[in-house]
Formats: structure tokens, sequence, C-alpha cells
């Protein structure tokens, strides 16, 4: 028999390896068969074997080993049964022998063989046989718990059910006993199920308690289908109907509602009201036909049904509705639990909605039972497993916690947060914990001029559960690497102003001053503790200025220091010992941390504990030519990697980064231990092997840093590079040492050693390039020590390559001049100049390089004319050197600012054009040309700023006018008409489409008011009989010929040039324009205008007193006059098409208008009554539209419908308004087009799908009533989509990812233009509309400005005095009872009840947020009202393209009213958090102005041109006075505007004015005092 064994199991193949045919994976097969003949002679013989105790152990080992190797499932499956017979019978094996077979078939089965059924089935008969017995359970129960579980989570049916039958019958038959009992682990073992989703076992478990007799029926009978009718086809009075038709027996059927509603017993209340609802209907679906029947087909030709066939019919339905009766509760329950055992996703989904359900079911004292077991239960050791799967188990009874009210230790939650995967659901809840205490009021920041003092939170002796939840919150944020509201939090909770000042250093960049700061608060720690202790929350603060302190040395990359810290005696800092020593190298130390790392390095650390392992391994000389000690080590950093991403959030945030900056750090390890097998003496002389280090290095320095990038990582990359540089250099420096030695002629001998050492040069000028490199990325970070450190490890490379000397060179002088630079800084920047040989500069361009540095260090010293002569110099030397000519550019635009001298702006303007030749930086061509534009307007008489833009225009490529298109356009009309004509000539000869829009707006609004002029001018001179007084031709049109010609000759060009792509757009902007329906989108415009008068006019502060007897204005009236006017057009006919539509068939559409708003006697003209009026008539408006809003383009748009991609190379809609490299074209236009209000507008959506497969949404909109509005708003879109570029350029502006959401706005007519949309935008007012309705009971939207109205109403009855004291109780009680400061954060949780969908959500809307408020407060905005702000449920973002720059129309000035500087409500601050706003809003909108206050940056030169088309659009009268009167006061406009941006950038001592401008726009004394139709609660 052991023989036959050994020659079965030789056949064994290991699991790992490949796959045999089955011919050769059992050769020898028959020797199952003689197994299983000796196996059935020996199982009945075992009573006579029990003497011999040796023969007996080893027939079970052999079975044993047949159970572990036997690649037979046929002999497997009989020995099974043979077990069962023995374990049934109770005869043959012992109890133990039982109990080690059934273990071993266990382990083994579900590994080897998990998908034959057959064979499970057979072993887990006999575990349910011996559960189903009482003897035999009480002895093997206990060891064959996981074979139990197994059963539990077969895929069978069948026996699952079996299973879960018999541990139904050994738990509490009650709801409450048996949930006590499942999270008891007294009572179950999950451990032993292994990674399954064991919910489905708890679901099951649940609702099994219901009563499986009992028929089922839906909890709701309004969910029912209705019973079937035919009365519709016979007489009723001869046809019975279903409710009374007879059955098969005589007797009458019951109809639907009475089976549902009859006696028969609903199913208790276990799962959700949902699932029940939606899937016990009792009714046939429509393709289903029931039993017994014959199915009916529909014919186009069915006669009308006589009385027997009617009478049939019912009877039939009858019997199936009888036949409910019999669907017992148990057939819904066996069916909804194999669902959930079939889709785990289902059956998560349940128990988040069940568990809720549940509880509030469940008595007090029970509530009171799990609240006290569960949440030891999940943090049970025996779930570890299921923090490795997604989803787990675990992890679903976290989710399903949202909703109730379980109290869970602080400590608990920050545990489960990170092994089961909860972290943002585990954040969200410590956030309550450590704010409950808070109240609303504790929201508002304190007017403190220090960055971080806000409110404190509770000391430790205060509240205990607060202070561990905020300190489990602190730890949560640092490991989710949100360093924005750690730090929010931080400076929230210390008690020290050391802390303030270094935190925010640290998390703004400024990690030297930081350091500094922490020394200094350590030395004065120590100091003042000496010889006493410091209470709890003190040691936590002084931990916290350690800790910290060592992140600021390691961006300061001081690993030396770092070094000596960690071997501190008590210091205990192993993982930093071990950090530091690979760097300095001191692979002795790392040998001996890594040989302890197990016990001494956090689990977390493991990954980084495999890679260094890997790095010593490499270093130490093991043979990289073996699979051996490197190889394993980086696979298992790989593994463990994957393992920890396993249980990070499924959205990719800031805490993947360290993840991914890992994954580099292993390719790395892989490349550089490829060029060690490289370096073996086997062939580290062959060529192939060179060729392999050389592309390695290559593609190494190809591979460089992101200026976002965290310096810390490029810092391990660059350290690691460098050791392998210097293995290169030591290798080859050995074998040209050794070359001499060998017995070799002289030639070969100085052949071998020039390879060997230009193969070290090699390596030595990729070290260097190396260090530049770090060096480069040290100084944007703003690190000047650490890159002067690194810098001056050049000097000991022997040989370097000229151009990394060049930078080298370029960097150090750079460093040097970092702000804040004193004189000293720059005169060591001179030194380091005086001191190059230029000799050795032997390109032209790093020699012209270098003088223009000087050049530029010579005009910070103010020696203009060296400057200048040296610019010269640098220019001569290389005439292509764009650096140079930018920099003598700048420095002669610098000096026409004070001296005013036209040759300065000659040169200026001449030096950016050359420097914007062959300029790859996008940014800096962009500076320039906005200072270009802005020189322009400097010109003189003889036109020589233009001439010199003429001659060179060429420099700059068509490509990079195009974001200037406008600003061309508008100059058509000025002195630099010809060469604006000229640059705009070539665009459309290369770029039709992006030009074709824009001029012929700009046509078309030059005719019109062309058209306009002359009209008034013909009716002037029909009304004035002298008419020899007044001129022929008006002076206006002297201004508008040229423009209009140029335009004329332009569109001529292009129709010459492009005939069939504009033949394409006309036919576009035709079909748009027509699609408009101009009765209801101009007087429903037209009422949203005169409502947002009215309102204005009514809450303004002189009118609040007096507001019951408040008449229109004049302004008003004539408005409103003119909405009637439109009215009696539209009635009879004489407005454009669609005037025959809708309402405005209707004659007596005209009358009501004209009752509802007679301004005949006084009580009409009062103010509220038009305002109330107003609202009646867009209410009516609106009703009326939302029955027709979808139409089809073959309706109403055949171009539409026939367009295709081969009509015409027809780009989307505003591709060109953002420049890039590929534009998308338009594939074709979807079939449907919608009516959706947006804007306080109606609106056409329609879908356009592009070259690239997507779908693109528009909004098509009319703007006649106001076209100078639109055009200020495009004009604020193209100034922000210019700064969003600009907020690229700066790392901590980049790294939060800080960019507007600018959508593209096209004007394919002066009245008309296409938006950019998405579907899943919704405006803040919407939310509140939603608010509104699903409030019990539902309230009117209008309900805080009615209040309003009604209380300063009553106060003018009672003579009461109007003051801040009064209007604040109003805005008060609003929002107290009427609006509550939680709306957005209700919608919000909502929208997103995932938690980590919700914190995604909740931080984007905070970045948008911040920069909103930033440009806001910066640009002089007036806040928009709610219904023009814009949240993007997609991901998160605000985005609007109502805002324009305040100029007065009069004055061009600017200008601002509110007595806030940015909108920040109640709701959004809720919405944000106290931590959200004190960290990440606040820090945002420091990085961003701190970005755009850079003056390389040149954010000054597009301000300067955007509000000059912006104020010479708005004033009235343009004339020289006016013009000259512009120029100074742009300057000073745009002063202003950046003197805010520093107000809110400056970081002097660590102090910011932010937090006290968000407290004064967060106040209630402010809030109160604006308009409520502004919303201040939302």
């Amino acid at each position: 028999f052991q023989k036959l064994q050994k020659e079965h199991c030789s056949v064994a193949r290991d699991p790992n390896q490949r796959q045999l045919p089955r011919d050769r994976q059992y050769p020898n097969l028959s020797t199952s068969d003689l197994i299983m003949v000796c196996i059935d002679l020996i199982k009945d013989q075992l009573d006579l074997l029990i003497n011999v105790s040796d023969i007996r152990k080893a027939f079970f080992g052999i079975l044993t080993l047949l159970i572990e190797k036997s690649p037979d499932p046929k002999l497997l499956k009989n020995l099974t049964e043979v077990v069962g017979q023995w374990v049934k019978t109770s005869s043959g094996a012992t109890m133990r022998e039982r109990a080690l077979l059934l273990t071993k078939m266990n382990t083994n089965y579900e590994r080897r063989y998990p998908h034959d059924k057959e064979l499970m089935s057979t072993f887990l008969d006999v575990i349910l046989f011996v559960y189903t017995d009482e003897t035999l359970q009480a002895e093997l129960g206990q060891k064959l718990e996981s074979a139990f579980m197994t059963g539990l989570r077969f895929s069978e049916p069948d026996m699952r059910c079996k299973f879960t039958e018999v541990l139904r019958l050994n738990v509490a038959s009650d709801m409450p006993g048996r949930l006590l009992a499942l999270i008891s682990p007294h009572n179950f073992n999950w451990k032993l199920i292994g990674p399954h989703f064991w919910i489905k076992q708890f679901i099951e478990m649940l609702i099994s308690v219901n009563d499986s007799s009992k028929p089922i029926t839906p909890p709701n009978p309004e969910v029912m289908l209705p019973s079937l009718h035919v009365s519709a086809y016979t007489d009723s009075t001869t046809t019975p109907t279903p409710a009374t038709a007879p059955n098969s027996s005589g007797e009458p059927a019951v109809s639907a509602t009475a089976a549902a509603t009859g006696d028969n017993a609903t199913v208790p209340t276990t799962a959700t009201t949902t699932t029940a609802a939606t899937t016990a209907t009792p009714a046939v679906p429509p393709t289903s036909t029931p039993p017994g029947t014959t199915e009916v087909k529909e014919e186009s030709n069915i006669n009308p049904p006589t009385h027997n066939n009617v009478q049939m019919l019912a009877e039939k339905h009858g019997t199936f509705l009888e036949s409910l009766k019999n669907n017992k509760s148990s057939e819904f329950i066996t069916s909804i639990c194999q669902l959930f055992h079939d889709n785990t996703s289902v059956a998560y989904h349940a128990w988040i909605n069940i568990f809720p359900e549940l509880w509030n079911v469940l008595s007090k004292e029970v509530q009171m039972k799990l609240s006290r077991d569960l949440p030891s239960f999940l943090c049970s050791v025996m779930h570890q497993e299921q923090g490795e799967i997604q989803p787990s188990s675990v992890g679903c009874i976290l989710h399903s916690l949202i909703k109730v009210p379980i109290p869970i230790r602080a400590c608990y939650l920050k545990y489960l947060g990170g092994a089961h995967n909860a972290w943002h659901q585990m954040a969200l809840k410590l956030e309550e914990l450590g704010t409950s205490g808070e109240t609303f009021a504790s929201f508002q920041l304190h007017q403190k001029q220090v960055l971080g003092e806000y409110p404190v939170i509770k000391d430790d002796t205060q509240d205990n559960v607060a202070y561990e939840a905020i300190d489990c919150l602190t730890a949560l944020y640092s490991q989710l690497n949100e360093h924005d509201m750690w730090t929010g939090l931080w400076l929230r909770r210390c008690k020290y102003p050391e802390t303030i000042k270094a935190l925010s250093y640290q998390n703004l960049g400024f990690f030297e001053l930081a350091q500094n700061v922490y020394e200094g608060a350590m030395k004065n720690a120590t100091l003042t503790y000496k010889n006493s202790t410091a209470t709890t929350a003190q040691q936590t603060e002084f931990k916290l200025w350690k800790d910290q302190w060592i992140e600021c040395t390691k961006q300061c990359s001081q690993w030396d220091i770092l070094n000596e810290f960690s071997r501190i005696k008590g210091s205990q800092h192993p993982s930093l010992l071990m950090e530091s020593a690979w760097r300095i190298p001191d692979w002795t130390t790392m040998k001996d941390v890594l040989n302890q790392a197990d016990k001494i390095i956090p689990n977390d650390m493991s990954h980084v504990v495999s890679l260094y392992r890997g790095y010593l391994a490499l270093q130490q000389d093991e043979d990289p030519g073996q699979e051996g000690p490197v190889e394993k080590f980086w696979i298992q950093a790989i593994n463990n990697a994957l393992k920890r991403w396993r249980k990070l959030p499924p959205i990719v945030s800031n805490v993947h980064v360290p993840l991914l900056q890992f994954a580099q750090q292993v390719a790395e390890l892989h490349e550089a231990q490829t060029i060690h097998k490289n370096l073996l003496p086997n062939k580290v002389n062959q060529h192939a092997s060179k060729s392999d280090i050389k592309g390695t290095l290559k593609a190494w320095r190809n591979r460089k840093p992101v200026i976002s990038d965290d310096i810390t990582h490029w810092n391990d990359v660059f350290s690691w590079r460098q050791h392998n540089h210097q293995k290169i250099i030591d290798v080859y420096t050995t074998l040209e040492n050794q070359v001499g030695m060998q017995d070799n002629s002289e030639h070969n001998i100085t052949m071998l050693q020039n390879a060997h050492q230009q193969n070290v040069i090699v390596g030595q000028q990729h070290a260097a390039a190396t260090i530049v490199t770090y060096a480069s990325l040290a100084r944007k970070h703003g690190l000047s020590s650490s890159a002067q450190e690194w810098l001056a490890r050049v000097h000991t490379i022997p040989h370097v390559n000229v151009s990394d000397c060049h930078k080298k060179l370029k960097e150090q002088i750079k460093t040097h001049l970092l702000p804040p630079a004193n004189q000293q800084d720059v005169i060591a920047s001179l030194d380091i100049i005086e001191g190059i040989n230029m000799r050795v500069m032997t390109k032209p361009e790093h020699r012209a390089d270098i003088l223009s540095l000087k050049a530029y260090v010579l005009s910070l010293l103010g020696k203009s004319e060296d400057a200048m002569r040296t610019f010269s110099q640098a220019i001569q030397v290389n005439d292509q050197s764009t650096g140079a000519w930018g920099l003598w550019g700048q420095y002669c635009d610098e000096l026409f600012k004070i001296e005013k001298n036209m040759y300065h702006a000659e040169s200026a303007i001449a030096c950016y054009l050359q420097a914007c030749n062959k300029q790859k930086d996008d940014a800096k061509v962009r500076k320039y040309i906005s200072r270009i534009l802005w020189l322009l307007v400097y010109d003189n008489a003889e036109e020589t700023l233009s001439k010199i833009l003429e001659k060179f225009h060429t420099c700059v490529a068509l490509e990079r006018w195009l974001e200037w298109i406008p600003q061309l356009l508008a100059g058509l009309g000025s002195k630099e008409a010809r060469v604006f004509h000229l640059i705009l000539q070539n665009i459309g000869r290369n770029h039709p489409q992006a030009l074709y829009f824009p001029i012929r707006n700009v046509y078309l609004s030059v005719r019109t008011e062309y058209q306009d002029i002359m009209g008034r001018h013909k009716q002037l001179l029909e009304n004035n009989p002298n008419k020899s007084e007044i001129p022929e031709q008006p002076p206006e049109l002297t201004r508008l010929r040229p423009r209009m010609a140029w335009c004329t000759k332009l569109l001529n060009i292009l129709r010459d040039i492009h005939p069939t792509l504009l033949s394409a757009l006309e036919s576009i902007i035709d079909t748009l324009c027509y699609m408009k329906d101009p009765w209801y989108d101009e007087v429903l415009h037209k009422l949203y205008t005169a409502i947002s008068m009215c309102e204005e006019e009514a809450f303004e502060i002189d009118h609040r007193q007096d507001v019951l007897n408040v008449k229109i204005s004049p302004h008003i009236y004539k408005y409103i006059h003119g909405i009637m006017n439109y009215l009696n057009n539209a009635v009879s006919g004489t407005t454009r098409a669609g005037a025959t539509r809708d309402l405005s068939k209707q004659p007596s559409i005209k009358h009501k208008f004209e009752a509802d708003f007679d301004f005949s006697n006084n009580q009409g003209r009062k103010l509220h009554k038009v305002l109330k009026n107003l609202k009646n008539w867009v209410k009516m408006l609106d009703k009326s539209q939302s029955s027709n809003n979808k139409v089809y383009l073959e309706e109403r748009c055949s171009f539409f419908s026939r367009f295709c991609a081969s009509t015409a190379d027809v780009y989307l809609i505003g591709e060109y308004l953002n420049p890039k490299a590929h534009y998308v074209k338009i594939a074709r236009f979807l079939p449907k087009i919608e009516t959706i209000r947006k804007h306080s507008i109606s609106a056409r959506r329609l879908f356009i799908r592009g070259s690239n497969g997507r779908v693109y949404p528009y909004l098509m909109v009319h703007t006649s009533s106001n076209v100078r509005k639109a055009r200020s708003e495009e004009r604020f879109l193209q100034l922000i989509r210019m700064l969003n570029n600009t907020l690229t350029q700066r790392k901590e502006s980049c790294k939060r990812n800080l960019q507007w959401r600018v959508p593209k706005v096209v004007a394919v007519s002066p009245g008309s233009r296409l938006i950019e949309d998405d579907v899943s935008n919704i405006s803040i007012l919407e939310i509140y509309k939603w608010y509104c309705k699903n409030r019990t009971p539902e309230m009117d939207v209008d309900a805080p400005i009615a209040y309003y109205y009604e209380q300063l109403g009553h106060m003018q009855n009672d003579g009461s005095v109007l003051n801040r004291v009064a209007l604040g109780n109003i805005y008060h009680y609003i929002q107290k009872n009427i609006l509550p400061p939680t709306v957005l954060q209700e919608w919000a949780k909502k929208t997103y009840p995932d938690p980590v969908m919700y914190w995604t959500f909740r931080h984007q809307i905070t970045r948008h947020t911040a920069l909103d408020c930033l440009v806001q407060f910066a640009l002089f905005l007036s806040s928009l009202k709610p219904e023009f702000i814009y949240v993007t449920r997609q991901n998160g973002s605000l985005s609007t393209i109502h805002y324009q720059l305040p100029v007065n129309r009069d004055t061009g000035e600017f200008q601002h009213e509110q007595p806030i500087p940015f909108r920040l409500t109640p709701n959004m601050m809720a919405l944000m958090g106290p931590t959200g706003v004190s960290g990440l809003m606040v820090f945002c909108m420091i990085a961003a102005a701190r970005c755009l206050t850079d003056p390389k940056l040149g954010v000054d030169g597009i301000l300067h041109v955007i509000i000059k088309d912006e104020v010479q659009s708005t004033i009235k009268e343009v004339s020289e006075k006016r013009i000259s009167s512009m120029i100074s006061d742009i300057p000073a406009a745009v002063n202003s505007i950046l003197s805010r941006l520093q107000t809110a950038a400056s970081f002097e001592k660590a102090e910011n004015k932010l937090p006290s401008l968000i407290s004064l726009t967060t106040t209630p004394e402010n809030l109160c005092r604006l308009d409520p139709a502004w919303y201040p609660w939302l």
C-alpha cells in the first residue's frame, strides 16, 4: 500500500509549475484503482489493528499523504466517502484519527481543488453529519470549526443552506439575540472564514428569523400594479370585472388589492423597504406568462373581445391572483439570500441599508449591549485578514455605522481607519467627536493678525473625549498626508506661539526658517522645564517640535546632523538611523539596523525596509549576477507596497503619492542591479555592457523632477544614483590602475587606459549632472543652503562637462539671488561671475547666459551703464540667446517706467520680440507679449513702437498669439491697427476657426453701432429745422469706420482662403441662432432682470426704513414698460421667429400683464407689490416651459443632423481658448437638444461628440439684453485662464493643484454665445430649493426674503428704529428657523453617501472656494448671488461665468461697495468645517497669492492689458484727454490689485491678514447688512 502511494504521488506536481497535458499529468493513473481497492480492504478491518500501533499509524500516515499530494480527485472523493463512513458508523478510525483526516481534507481540498464541487460536496456532507450529531459535535465540533465555516461560504446553494440551517438552530431565534450572538467572539470565530465577505452570512442569519409560513405581501399597497381592466372593451353592466370574476372553482376571485390587503401577513421589517417593495410585487411582469395560462400575443388587427373571451380572461386572471396567496416569505428570503451570495456588491449595499433600520427597531437595552460589544468585535485581532481585501466585512459594518449613533472611542476609530481602509469615514467621525462641544459660533475666526490664532480646542483636563479625538484625528491626518488639514488642526490646538510660527513656515515651504524656530522653542522648553514636569498637552507639543524639526532637517538634506541625532542615547529613532546611514554612507550601521528591523521598525515601513535591504545587498558586493538577495528584496518591496496600496482609499490622493514615489525607487534599484551585473569582472570589458550602463545613466538623466514633487523623494533618488555613479568610477578606476600590471604592449596598455578613463569620465559627468539637477530643484523650493551644499560637491569631481559646469554656475548665481536677497548676496553673485574663466565656456550660448546674468546683477547694484554695455556684449556673443534678450527687455522696461523715455520702450519691445523667438516656455512668452501690448499704449504720433512690432512680429509663433486675439481685435481702431491686422491675417491663414468667431462678432457689433448712430443722426436731422448747424456725418463714425474696414478685409481674406470651413461655420451659427425661442428667452430673462433690480432697490439701506411705501424708480418703470411693449409686439406677431408659439398666441397674456402692472395709481407703483407680481409671472412661465423641454435635431436643426466629420474640419467650439498641441474636432452633433434653466435664463443644451469619442455638452444662451456685460464677463474669463497657467509655475500652488475652473465661452453673435456645460452642475440656489422641497413641511423658496420684507414692514408700522441690532435679530431668526447653516452639508452628505467621495468633494470645493474668495478680494469683485454659482457634482469644483471687473462706466476706475471682501457664508463654513477653513482654505489662498505676486511671472502685465480693454469698452467717451488719463489710471488699478494680493501673500514673521479678512466676512454684524436677495445665510 505504501509503495502504491509513493508511485501514485510521484505524478503530483508543484502548484507553481507549468500545467502539463492530461496524458502527461497522470501517467500512472491506474494506481488510483489499486489504492481504492486497498482502502476498501482495510477500512473494515481497522479494529483488528487496534493493538498494532505502528502499522495503524503508518496506514493513517499514508492516507494523510494521499490527501496532501494525490493528483486524482476521484481517489480523494472515494477516500472522503470512506472517512465519512467511519464518522457515521462510529467504527474503524478513532475520534482523534477522524479529526486528523477531516482537518487535512479541509486544509488541502479548498486549496488544491477549489472548483471541484463534487469533491467538496462529499467532504462537506461529512462535516454536516458531524454537526447534526450531538455526540460528534461535542467531540469534533471545535476542531472542525474551520470546515464548518467552509460550508457556510460554499458556492452550491443547497449545501450552503444546510449549513446555515444548522447554524440557525444553534443560535437564538429572536433578532436581538441572534445579532448579539453573531458579534460575540465566544460563539463565532470569523477568522476561520478567511477573506470571505461574511456579511452575506450575517444578512442571511438575520432575515431568516421571519416566519416562513406566512404569505408575502408588499409593505406599501401603492407599489402594486393595478388589476386587469376589461370594461373598456365591453359593457360594464354585463361583463364582470376582475374584482368579481369567478375563478375555476366558481368562487369570486380576489383583486390584486384584496390579495395584498386581506388576512395575509406581511414580511416583518428586517430587510429594507426598498428591497421588499421592488422585489415582492404581486403582479406579473409584462414579459412573463402566468403558470397554467396561454400567452396572449398582441396583433395589430385584433377585434374587440367578445363577452366569452373577456370572461375567460377574467377567470384566468382571477386564478392567478388567487395563486399569489400561496407565495410564502421563505421563497423570497431564499431567493434574496442567493442573490447576496452571488453578488458581493449587492450584499454590501443591502447591509448598509438594513442595519440602520434594524437599529431603530431594537430596544434600548439591546442597543446598549450592541454599543458595548460591537467596537471590541470590530477591533478584534481575528479581522486582520479582512483588512487585506476590498470590500471587507468590517469596512461594510463601519460604513453602516454612519447612520447609527454607536459611540466608539477615538483610539478605536483611529485603528479601524487604518486597518480596514476606512480612513475618511473615521476622520469624519473623529471630526464630529472633536468638535462636538463647539457651537457654530466657534467656527468664526478671531480678528487676529497672526496666522493660526483660531478658537483654541479644549484642554485634556476639560474634555478628555474631545482631546483624545483631536489627538487621534491629528495622527489620522498625518497618515493621510493631509498637511494643510493637519496644520490647521494644530494651529487650533497648540498652546505656544512658536508652534504657530513654525508650522506656518513649514507648511508653506520655508523649512529653514521653521527649523530655526523649532530649535529655539526646544531650547526654551528645556530651560523652562529643567526642574519641573510639563502637562500632557505640553509634552505632546514638545514631541511635535522634535518630530517636525526632524522633518525640516530632512527637507534641508542635512543627513549628517540627523545621523548624529539618531545615535544619541535615548533618542529612539532606529528608522531615522536607517534612513540616514545609507546616504552618508555608513553601510555597517545600516546592516546592524536592518538585522534588527523586524523588531524595532514599524510594520507600515516593511516595504521601505525591503528596499533598503536591497540597497545594502547591492552595495555589499553580493553577487548581482545571480538571482539572489537583491532580486528577492526588490520583489518583497513591491509586494509589501502593493499590500499597503490595497489598504488605501480607492480615489488617488495625497496618501498615494509616497507609494507612487516608492515605485520609482524600486525601479531604480532594479536598474542599478543591471549596472552592477555589467560591472562584474567577466562583463565589464564587453561593449554591450558599456552600452547598457550608458543607456541606464541616460535614462536616469532624462528622468527629471517636477516642481511640485517632494524634495525628500528626489534626495533619495539622487543619493542612490550617486552611490551607483561612484561604483562605476571605482570599478573603472581600479581597472585603469590594473592595466599597467598586465603583460601587454605599451600601445595596448595606452588604449585600455584611455578606454577605462573615458568610462570613469562618463560616471563623473553623470554624477555632476545629478548634483546640478538636485541643486536646481532645491533652489526652486527656496532651500538655498541645501542648493549651495550640493553645488559645492561639484568641485570634488575632476571631470565635469562644460554644459554641466555652465548650469552649475547659473544655479550658484541664482541661489545667491533668491529672495529676500540683500546687497551682500548680490555682491557675492557678482564675485562668482567675475571669477569665471570665460575661455572655458566654449559655446557662445553659455557665455551669453553668463554675461546676461552679470548685466542683471549690475542692474540690481544700480550700475546702469555697465549693465547696458554687458547686455550688449551678451547679444553680440550670441544673438539667439532668449534668456539674454528677455533680461535686457525687462531692464529696458523698468527704465521706461522710471524715465518715460521712448527709446527704452522701443528697446524693450524689440528685446521682448527677440526673446519670444525659439522660446519654449509658454509662461515667459505670455509675459513678454503682455508687456508688448501694454507698451503700445505709449506709442507716439509717428507710431514708433508699432513699427518695431511690425518689423519683428514674426519672431513670435502664431500659436502664441491665439490667446491674445481679443486684444488684437480691440486694437484695430487704434494706432497699431496696421500691425495687428497683419498678425490677425497670418492667424487667419493658419487657424481660421480661432479668428472667425471673434472677428465676426466684432464686425457685427461695430456694424450695429454704426447703424444706430446713423439712425439717431437721421432722426436728429429730421427733427431739427436748422440743418446747417448739424454736421452731415456724425463725429463718432470716424472711430468706427477704420475698425469696420479692417474687419471687412479680414473676413474677405478668410472667405477666400477657407471657403468650405467658413460655409460650415456660418451654417452652424445660423442653426444655433435659430434654436432659440425669442418670446420665452427674452421675457423670462427680462423678468429676472427686473426682479434683481427691484430687490437691489428695495433693500438699500436708505429704503429699508420705509420699505412699505417705497415706489419703483423711473428706471424700473421704464424697464417694465419695455417688457409690456415686447409682449404687445409678440402678440401682434411683429417679433422674430417663434412669436406665434406658446403663450404669445393668447391675446389675454397681454391684458393680464397690463392688469398686474397697472401704474396708473400710486398703489400699483409700490415696490413690494411689483416685486410680488414679477415673481408670480416667473413661476407661471417656468411651469409652462416644463411641458416642452426636449426637441430633436431632425425637427429643427437639419444641418446639425446631417453634419459629420467629412462635412468640414471644424474644431470644438472654444478649443482655441486654451492653446495646446492637439485640438479635438467635431465628429457629429447628437440628436437630443434640451431646454433648461441656467445662469438665470433659459438655455438650449446640445451635445457634440468629439473626434476623441467624448461627448461635450454646450449651452446656447442669448444675451441680447446686455451685450456689454457679456463681453466683460468673457474678458474676466480670459484673465482667469491666464492666471491658471501662472499657478502651475510655483511649488506650493502646483502641489495643491490650485486651478480655477473656467468654462469655455464663445460669442457666436453679439447677442448669443455658446457656453461649455457640465450636466452635473448644480447652482447653490438649486441646492437650497432641494432643501425646501425635502423639508417637512415643504417650504417656499422665497421664505427668507419674504420674512425679511415682512419684518421690515412690521418695524415700519411699529415706528421702530432699523439699526444693526434689528437687522442682526432678523438674520439670526432666519438662520435658526428658516435657512440653517447645514443646508449645503446635508445636501453633500445625501449626494455623496460614500465617505471617500464626500471627503474628496469637500476638499475640492474648499480649494475652489479659496481661489474664488481670493479673486473676489484681489479684483474688487462684487459677490454673486447663489443662482450664479455652480457646483460640479462630478469633481466638486466651483464655476461661474458672471464675474466682471468693477470698472465705473463714467470714470473708468475700480469700485467696490460691499461691506465684506468676499463671499463666505455660514453654510460654506459648515461644509468646509473649522479645520478646513483654518487649514486648507487659508493655506490655499496664501499659496495662490504668493504665486500671483511673484514679479518673475508677469501677472502685472496681464492685468494691464485686460484692464485696459475693460476700461476702453466701459467708458462712454474716448478722447485724447481720456486716453492720457486712462494710461495713468490703469497702473494705479493694477497696483491696487497687486497690493491686495500682497496682503493675502505677506508672511513676515509668520503673520498674515487672511484670518482677519475671514472673520470680517463671516461676522453676523456684517452679513446682516447685506441684501437678502444675496442669501447671506446660504
